[in-house]
């Protein structure tokens, strides 16, 4: 099962990156891969590291098995991030169709429009109200959306 918290920061992680790596309109696609695959590897890494000394720290023992395969299926959610990004960048390179930098700036519209889902869904999952648990969690979704396009705007001038 897909866990909405590392999917929703991962998700502001790359609109982040993408709004302060294309800034440059010389990107490569070369360039726009490492910019998807950079900060998710690295932060599923640091996100399996952190939560291995969590567990650790609170059970007093290594991880077995089952606990294990949570902790990396949990950290690999991040890596699940870059496969609709690395879609649009191939298929950008190969076919020709747009830039690396438009590629770029798709996937930074996509992620914003993936976050409002990741919002909408986590608030109707998490309320007993489910329409207003998934306005509320859509409504806050838009907000950090619009706290990264601000950043965007603010770097660009």
């Amino acid at each position: 099962m897909l866990d909405a918290e590392p999917l929703i920061y991962g998700t502001v992680i790359i609109m982040t990156v993408m709004v302060v790596g294309a800034d440059d309109t010389d990107v490569d696609f070369g360039d726009a891969t490492g910019m998807v695959l950079g900060p998710m590897v690295a932060t599923a890494v640091a996100h399996l590291f952190s939560s291995w000394l969590g567990y650790v720290n609170s059970h007093h023992h290594m991880p077995d098995g089952a606990d294990r395969r949570h902790l990396l299926w949990h950290s690999a959610h991040f890596l699940l991030l870059t496969v609709v990004p690395l879609i649009i960048i191939g298929l950008g390179r190969v076919s020709g169709l747009w830039s690396a930098y438009g590629a770029l700036d798709t996937i930074s519209d996509l992620a914003f429009l993936f976050l409002l889902v990741l919002g909408a869904a986590s608030g109707w999952h998490s309320s007993k109200r489910k329409w207003h648990g998934a306005i509320l969690g859509g409504l806050v979704a838009i907000v950090v959306g619009l706290i990264v396009t601000v950043l965007k705007v603010v770097l660009e001038h």
